[in-house]
């Protein structure tokens, strides 16, 4: 949808909610887009996503969105963007939620072409962080890719978009496999390539793989323009750029993540590999240093 299919009779309801809407579109989706608005009850500024009911798909209206709004009002983490409220009228729904002033991350990449190890062990950390808390909570995002990533001001990680997510993953002891296939086929691990019924935590892990390579590497691991060409590529040794220069420990990093489903580690467990856990006891005699100056 355009932006011109909103005008400022339609932020009307919102000024009863104690919102001023600024003009400016912070973004366009398929049947959404983003404001940025004052709330006089936060006392700050926030993003509403306006959704007109008559632009919606009709399973995207009475399945997707009101899953991933149940969703959002219990994810409660400082790398997960905020839900604040739902407005709901005859003919729009009003969502508002904590306005992140920066970038998507592949902004960020494009902008720079790669990032370097550094900044991309800290964002990576972060998206673990979070990942590993929906993940605790039985809730796979599906979707994940540098697009549903924002960094704000201070690099700080926002996971964005569960319109995707599944739910109630820890109901058993074993893990639940789902046979809905969505997000993109850049980030998609082998076995949803293949049409298999899939673990979608391990999913999650291997789309955590693919970003990282993003990040460290400015490109896609894997050519996603063939899908017959992709589904070879993912089953075979990764090969990695000799042109970018990357840490070995980085390098095992994305090699242990990138596996076959029965091998792939948890995100808990990616957290424990030598690439993280030591760059975290860095940052703690860092801190240490500092505290003791």
């Amino acid at each position: 949808m355009s932006a011109e299919d909103l005008n400022d009779k339609s932020f009307g309801v919102l000024s009863l909610y104690g919102y001023t809407v600024n003009n400016e579109v912070l973004g366009v989706g398929a049947y959404s887009v983003l404001h940025s608005a004052f709330s006089k009850t936060h006392e700050t500024e926030v993003a509403i996503k306006v959704i007109p009911k008559i632009r919606g798909a009709k399973e995207f209206l009475t399945q997707f969105l009101p899953k991933e709004l149940e969703l959002m009002k219990e994810l409660v983490h400082p790398n997960i963007v905020t839900f604040m409220q739902v407005i709901e009228t005859n003919v729009k729904i009003y969502i508002v939620m904590e306005l992140v002033k920066g970038l998507s991350l592949l902004q960020a990449v494009q902008a720079k072409k790669q990032l370097n190890e550094k900044t991309s062990e800290k964002i990576f950390r972060q998206l673990c962080n979070g990942i590993e808390y929906i993940h605790e909570k039985g809730i796979a995002h599906r979707d994940l890719k540098c697009e549903n990533i924002l960094l704000d001001a201070r690099g700080y990680v926002k996971i964005i978009d569960f319109g995707y997510a599944k739910s109630n993953l820890n109901s058993t002891d074993e893990l639940i496999r789902s046979t809905t296939f969505c997000g993109s086929y850049a980030y998609a691990c082998p076995e949803i390539l293949q049409g298999r019924p899939y673990i979608p935590f391990l999913a999650d892990v291997w789309s955590l793989g693919v970003i990282l390579y993003i990040m460290v590497f400015g490109s896609l691991p894997f050519e996603d323009t063939n899908l017959q060409r992709l589904l070879k590529l993912v089953v075979i040794p990764l090969l990695m750029p000799t042109s970018i220069k990357i840490s070995g420990r980085c390098q095992k990093t994305i090699r242990k993540i990138l596996t076959p489903e029965e091998i792939r580690p948890s995100v808990s467990a990616v957290k424990e590999l030598s690439w993280l856990r030591e760059s975290s006891n860095d940052l703690k005699t860092s801190t240490l240093k500092e505290t003791d100056a």
